[in-house]
């Protein structure tokens, strides 16, 4: 027998771990979707106690079969329903059969108690997305999001990884860790088990300095570095941590807190101290987390949502993820064609035609020769073939 259920109050969430935890080891749901997750977010971050859980649950004699994390957040009176956690997760899904799971939305629909829908981070990948892109025929619409870009593992190994790289990026390395070593010396620490709370305080209290001097945010860090602390330990809990600390001399240069998915390395955080910034700490991370994970038999690092410029160096591949929107109640479409408005004449002013999206080619700046010619092949395509990224298409 197949029920469906919404759960709403803190306490029953709670009593769901044990269940939640069991069936999301067997349906290899990612980390974004981990009770512990969801619960740091509820715990930790200062903004949580401005949403109200609405997790949907289908169960098949009696087990969870399906899950999905949602949750409510009044926006000027009108309520948003979206992912639980969806500003903190790069990819946003359901755990289960997408069957199950398209029963189960169909459920939280009728069910209703919200305005308007704001699902992101949809990768295209999600066991979710069938069940979304279905009802997107109906009142929701699916938008393009973020892109997220990814190394796609050709090689048998990390080293073999290292030696299809230009010769500016080699010698740009080599002389990178050179002169890290001439400062102190050098050493790597990994974490699987556990971060210790003092190195997760140091990386954010790096991170928060480059913030200011780049004018940037990050969500992350805003209410202090409570949250990023609570996500680490919850990757932990699951065993899915997977993190990264270069120093020299006993100090921390830069370190980065990435999680594991089946044979994929997603790299969440990172930070490095700009008083080494003459030795490339960022890229010297991803370089050495990067051939790490090639090693250990990872068949793709994902360097995650967002274009930033560094992404591009090693990146093979990328993915564009969906946003999906609707609106439920007349208070629902009323704001939500508000939102169109505003965002189709932000997109004039900026010059940019609404729905316009620039196309992004196959292969990294480290992989490409001085004419722009790939020094890789992907399978079924020639090397000669594969054109290089282009910053300015991003």
């Amino acid at each position: 027998m197949i029920t469906h259920e919404i759960v709403t109050s803190p306490g029953e969430f709670t009593r769901l771990a044990g269940d939640w935890n069991e069936f999301w080891q067997r349906a290899h749901g990612t980390v974004f979707q981990t009770h512990s997750w969801i619960s740091a977010w509820q715990e930790a971050d200062p903004d949580a106690r401005k949403w109200r859980l609405h997790i949907a649950l289908t169960r098949r004699g009696g087990r969870i079969a399906a899950i999905l994390p949602l949750a409510i957040r009044r926006y000027h009176g009108v309520r948003a329903l979206e992912f639980a956690a969806q500003r903190f997760n790069d990819y946003c899904d359901g755990i289960g059969p997408p069957d199950l799971l398209q029963g189960l939305w169909s459920h939280v629909v009728q069910q209703g108690g919200f305005d308007v829908i704001r699902l992101r981070n949809v990768a295209p990948e999600a066991v979710t997305r069938p069940a979304l892109a279905s009802a997107s025929l109906s009142f929701m619409t699916e938008d393009e999001d973020e892109i997220s870009l990814r190394l796609r593992s050709v090689w048998p190994n990390g080293d073999a990884w290292l030696r299809t790289l230009n010769k500016k990026k080699k010698s740009n390395n080599a002389r990178g860790r050179r002169m890290l070593a001439e400062l102190g010396d050098v050493t790597v620490e990994r974490f699987h088990q556990a971060m210790p709370a003092e190195t997760i305080l140091k990386l954010a209290d790096l991170k928060k300095q480059w913030l200011r001097e780049t004018k940037a945010e990050s969500a992350l860090l805003d209410g202090g570095p409570e949250l990023l602390i609570a996500f680490a330990e919850s990757l932990a809990k699951v065993d899915r941590l997977y993190a990264f600390v270069i120093r020299c001399g006993g100090e921390i240069v830069a370190g980065a807190i990435n999680a594991t998915h089946g044979k994929c390395v997603w790299a969440y955080f990172s930070a490095y101290d700009p008083r080494f910034q003459r030795v490339s700490p960022g890229i010297l991370l991803m370089t050495e987390y990067t051939q790490c994970a090639l090693d250990e038999g990872f068949k793709e690092v994902d360097y995650l949502r967002g274009n930033e410029t560094y992404k591009f160096e090693f990146a093979t591949t990328h993915a564009r993820l969906s946003r999906f929107t609707g609106a439920v109640t007349w208070p629902g479409r009323l704001a939500l064609s508000a939102v169109r408005l505003q965002a189709a004449l932000q997109k004039h002013r900026a010059g940019q035609a609404p729905g316009a999206a620039g196309e992004l080619e196959a292969i990294g700046s480290a992989y490409t020769t001085k004419n722009g010619a790939s020094r890789i092949a992907l399978p079924g395509q020639p090397a000669s073939e594969v054109p290089a990224f282009s910053n300015a298409s991003a």
